[in-house]
Formats: structure tokens, sequence, C-alpha cells
């Protein structure tokens, strides 16, 4: 995609503080939150949603921080109260081309008007900074400033501006700050207009309250359907917000004017598990943000960006989109990528420095660095989550989770009621170790491995006879076979275990199972493989689990039991697959895919995540490791087995290739 017009676009940055990706019905709410901005984007091309945007910290500060910079807060140095910017933010960028304004109502982190008492609750030993302090407005040439309460002086406030400016040619940046959703603690008739959500009024005592965790200690016992209430006002605000930026997108010229709209960060709304409110923890309430954004025809010209976007993105990702579409220059470097480059894996990282909600402790209370050293941090590689929380010297807790599976991540590391027995050849060692040799389920004994030694074909050149003569192929089955490439989460067998005892239900003729597969015919039909797995292509989800297929991708396979083996005669590294299902099929059994996620390729040698497709240097350098001709090998052997025999299927095109039919 790139720019028409030599003119540059104008760039309308809009951050609504406080909104749940969640709590949208653009994004699945079943509540109707958004009327106005699905209108919106329905009415036009150009608009894109982004369905898996994550900030980069739970709280204001440092999120805002990440937005503007497309850095990191480690990078960008803005972790907490102590700290000002260490780096160019977007309008230093643009200042250059265009007129550069920011408008906002979150000008002091904690109102003056808060009391001293209330700092200490928070856990705050001294009354914040006001914005303007760290550095907020630096590389503007205007900023203005409005009371934290006051959301419609900021928002009328733009308008005038952006309608003024329809009028001038020259090219302008406004950055939008808006606290409407954050504020539905406040006494306001928007907020308070909860008869949308609620089948009777809203309780007085929730008309004005704290913000912070207090409300949920102080009247959980007293207020009927406590929570219910409260998301019914926020929910009352985001409706608010809706109409307010839809009536903000209505002075702005849409035919050359690039716009983001997109959060900081979510907000909290479940006590039972201690996360109220939002900031000192990282849970996909709080990370998972929406992101919007409008590319005007002057950058697109007739290629008009797809309506949306399911790839996993971060906040830091906006401010690298921007300065593209707008040719502007800046030495400063970024964490983020262009929103419309390619899908590719990416670790998504977020900190917290200046806070902390113990996960274990009630009533709920917030820790602040104040008190004393604190860590909060997460990485996602999507759709796996690690993150780990530490206050005190001597205070640490850490955990994994799988982000589709365990949404709100609440489940325990799963516990395997017997091992599973498993078996992988292994020619780079180094590869294994970053792979499945450091799969959890492995280095707890959970999934019981033979591991064969084949480094420069020391066992054999051949697959088939490896995995047919293992040690461990000579047990009763279920048994495992799977590249050392493949990392397993935490849980994995457990997982396995039970989708295999739903299979037993489900067809007790199956023979083979896998992670991935394919159907007869489908790659000739255009039709993608089914499973739900990752590679250096993605992160892959299709089709309705368990589902029953004609073959397997190699990287897993499971065999229930030795009426159906490997093939000790066959030669070379490939087909295998194929062969073992055909020899399923023949025997009037039948082959499936699992649901049981793994990770295919996920680190290189060197532990580096492999991103995506041209950096696996397994695919990048098959041509100059003879993998046609070893193919052939193979894929000869199997054809000349099962002619007139079995109908066949691959997994892959060069499957397609050599037969002619996929």
């Amino acid at each position: 995609m790139t720019r028409v017009s030599t003119t540059p676009p104008n760039v309308l940055l809009i951050i609504a503080d406080t909104v749940r990706a969640d709590h949208l019905d653009l994004f699945g709410y079943n509540r109707i939150t958004t009327h106005h901005l699905t209108r919106r984007l329905q009415a036009r091309p150009g608009w894109t949603l982004f369905d898996r945007c994550y900030s980069t910290a739970g709280w204001t500060l440092p999120a805002c921080a990440s937005i503007i910079t497309g850095q990191n807060p480690d990078r960008h140095g803005l972790i907490d109260h102590s700290r000002k910017f260490t780096t160019e933010k977007i309008a230093g960028a643009l200042r250059a081309t265009h007129r550069t304004v920011g408008i906002g109502n979150n000008g002091n982190l904690v109102s003056d008007a808060i009391s001293v008492e209330t700092l200490e609750g928070l856990g705050l030993k001294r009354r914040p900074k006001k914005w303007n302090h760290f550095g907020w407005n630096e590389g503007f040439d205007r900023y203005e400033w409005y009371p934290h309460d006051q959301h419609w002086k900021a928002l009328n406030k733009a308008r005038r501006l952006l309608n003024r400016w329809q009028s001038d040619p020259t090219p302008w940046f406004m950055m939008l700050h808006t606290n409407l959703a954050h504020d539905y603690n406040l006494d306001r008739p928007y907020y308070r207009a909860t008869e949308h959500f609620l089948d009777g009024p809203l309780d007085e005592r929730l008309h004005d309250f704290r913000d912070g965790p207090e409300v949920w200690n102080e009247l959980a016992d007293d207020v009927p359907n406590l929570t219910e209430q409260i998301i019914a006002k926020y929910d009352s605000g985001l409706r608010r917000l809706d109409r307010s930026l839809d009536q903000v997108l209505d002075v702005v010229d849409l035919d050359n004017t690039i716009v983001a709209i997109v959060s900081d960060h979510g907000e909290g709304f479940d006590p039972e598990l201690g996360r109220v409110h939002h900031c000192g923890r990282m849970h996909e309430d709080l990370l998972h943000v929406p992101l919007i954004f409008f590319t005007p025809p002057s950058v697109y010209g007739s290629s008009p960006p797809p309506p949306r976007q399911r790839f996993v993105r971060s906040v830091t990702d906006i401010v690298p989109t921007i300065l593209r579409m707008t040719n502007a220059a800046t030495g400063a470097k970024h964490d983020g990528a262009d929103l419309f480059g390619p899908e590719r894996h990416r670790s998504i990282f977020a900190m917290d420095s200046a806070y902390v909600y113990r996960p274990d402790e009630r009533p709920i209370r917030r820790l602040s660095s104040d008190q004393g050293p604190l860590s909060v941090q997460s990485v996602i590689n999507y759709p796996l989550k690690s993150t780990s929380y530490s206050w005190e010297p001597d205070v640490a807790v850490s955990g994994q989770h799988h982000l589709v599976y365990d949404p709100l991540e609440v489940r325990e590391p799963f516990e395997a009621d017997t091992p599973l027995a498993a078996v992988t050849v292994v020619v780079d060692f180094d590869e294994y170790a970053h792979n499945l040799g450091a799969s959890p389920d492995v280095r707890s004994g959970a999934l019981e491995l033979e591991v064969i030694n084949n480094t420069d074909n020391a066992a054999g050149d051949g697959i088939g006879p490896l995995y047919a003569n293992a040690t461990t192929s000579q047990q009763s089955g279920p048994i495992v076979y799977l590249h050392p490439d493949v990392y397993l989460p935490e849980g994995w067998v457990t997982r396995t275990q039970h989708a295999l005892a739903q299979l037993d239900e489900l067809d007790p003729f199956w023979a083979v199972a896998g992670i991935a597969g394919r159907a007869r015919g489908s790659i000739d039909r255009g039709e993608t493989g089914i499973g739900h797995w990752s590679d250096p292509h993605g992160y892959r989800a299709f089709g309705i689990l368990p589902h029953q297929v004609d073959v397997v991708d190699e990287l897993i396979i499971i065999v229930r039991d030795r009426s159906v083996d490997f093939d000790a005669s066959m030669p070379g590294f490939h087909c295998y697959g194929t062969d073992i299902c055909a020899t399923a099929q023949a025997a009037g059994r039948t082959v499936w895919v699992i649901d049981s996620f793994a990770w295919h390729k996920m680190r290189k040698s060197n532990r580096e995540l492999v991103t995506h497709a041209d950096r696996s240097g397994k695919i990048t350098n098959r041509a100059e490791e003879g993998f046609s001709d070893e193919f052939t090998l193979s894929a000869t052997y199997v054809k000349d087995k099962w002619d007139g025999v079995q109908p066949l299927q691959g997994m892959t095109e060069y499957w397609r290739d050599f037969y002619g039919v996929g």
C-alpha cells in the first residue's frame, strides 16, 4: 500500500482511555456499545478493525507513551512516576510537515482534589507529577489540557479545531486523549443511563464512587449485584464514548485523513479473581485493546485495506504505520511494525514497574513502587502467554497460559493422570533443546520421550524404520511420534489424553490421529488444512475438531496401537504420514485430527523466535539441502506401494506436484 497523493495526509490519533476490546460489540460483545462506530465502519472502505491488538502496560502512562513512540516501555523509559521521555514522539516526527496539536483531559495522573488518605489507599506515598512533567507536550506546536472529569471540553475543542482546519490546506496531526470511558465511577447522567442494561435502578451508592479497588472491598456485602451494576455504568460510558467519537469524525475530511482509534488499557470487573480496576497485572481484560484504523483513499488508491485483520498486533505498531503513510523521517528506533505488513510471529511485551495487584490477597489491595521494588511482565507469542509477578525480595509468581483454551487465564497447570509415550528423531540438538526439549511436559516427564540420535544419519537413513524399531514402539499404544522442532505448551499431555478419550467414544475404529490434516482433494480445491497449530506461516485454527481426514501432518502422529505401524522398509524422511494413514484406511480404520495445539518450528537453533517462513532455515534452504531428491525417493516408494490398492493424499503442494492430484 503506497501513498497516491503527493500531499501528506492529515492524521487523527484518538486514545480512548480504559476501553476493553471485549466490551465493544464490534469485537463480539453481546451488548450494543458501538452502534455509531459500527455504522461508520460499514459505510465506506478504508476502515480496518484489528482483532488481536495488545497494549504494553495495564495503566495509562507507559501504555500511552508506547502508542505515541512506537516503543516498548523499557525503550521509551516512561515506566513509573519518576521518569521522563527519553525518545522522540510521533508529534516530533511529523512536525516538519504538519501542524501538531494535542488535546486531552488526562492532564494529571491523580487529580489535585484527591485527598492524602485516598492516595495512601492507592499505595502512593506522594502525589504523582502532572503529565507535562514527563515531557508529554514536547514535540507539539500546541497541547491543551483539560480537567480530568470535564470530558466534553476536550471533545468539543477537538471538534472546533477539526472543523476549522477543513478549509486550511496545511496538513495537521491531532492527538485526542479522552477519559470518557475511564471515569465511569463519576456521577454523570450518561454513566447513570443504565436502563439499557439493568432491570432495575442503579444503586445510589454507585452514582459516585472512588476510582480504584475500594468499591469492591467496601460495598461487596451491601450492594446486590455489585459487579453487574458497575459493569452497566461502564458500558453506559462506552455508549456515550461511541456517540462522542462519531461526532468528532463527522467534521473530519476522510478523503485525506488517517485515523487511528485505540485504547491504552482495559478494565477489570472480577473481584473473585482479584481482577478489578487497572494497572498492576497483565490479564487479557487489561492488555487486549481495540484498534480501529482508517486508511484514506489518498493513501490506498484503488486497493482499500481489508476490513478486518486477525493477526496479532501491538499498540507500538501505530507510529511506524503512520510514518510510512506520511513519508515522515525519523531517527527513532521502533519496537512496532507496520500494521499492514505480512503476517508473522512476534513476541508482544508488556510490563509494569509502578504497581502490582497481589493475586493472592483479600481484601484486594494494590502495591506501588513507593513501597518497594516490584515487577509485572508478560510475553505473548500468540496463542501462548507467559506472565511473571514479583514484589519484595522473595515473592514471585509466574505462569503460562494458552489464550484460546484459557482466555481468562485461570487454569492451574494440567497434571497428567498417566504419562504418554513418545518418540522423536533428532538431527540438530540445539534446535531440539529450544523446542521439544524445552516443552514443560517433556521436562516434567509427563511425556515419556525416547530420543533417537540421528546426527549425520547415525541411526539410519529412513524415518520409517527408526520409528518402527524404536524401543517405545514395542509398547501398547497410544504412542506419539513427533518432530524435535515442535514446542508443546504446558498441559499438552493431559489435553491430548482428553482429546483421545473423546475420540474413543466418537469412533472406536480410529487408528491414527494428529493435530493437523487434510481431506482428500483439498489441495486441488484450494482449501486450507484442518487443525489447530502454529508454524512459521503463522497461527492456524481451521475446522471444527475433532475432524475425520485422509492424512495427518507428520509434525505429530499419534498411533493408537500396533495393529497399524510404520513401514520398516520405507526409505527417506518424507511421506511416512501419507503411508501410515493409507495403511490404516486399507485396514478399514480411520484417521482423525484432534484439538491439541502445538507449535511447529517455534525457535531456531540459536533460540531466536521463527517469526515468518523466510526466517526458517529448513524452509528457505530446502533446495540447497537436496529436498526434492529426498522427497522423490520417499514419494516414489509410497506411490508404487499403494498404486491400485489405496487412494493417497498428501499434506503439501509437493505431493500434488509429484502425483498430479491433491
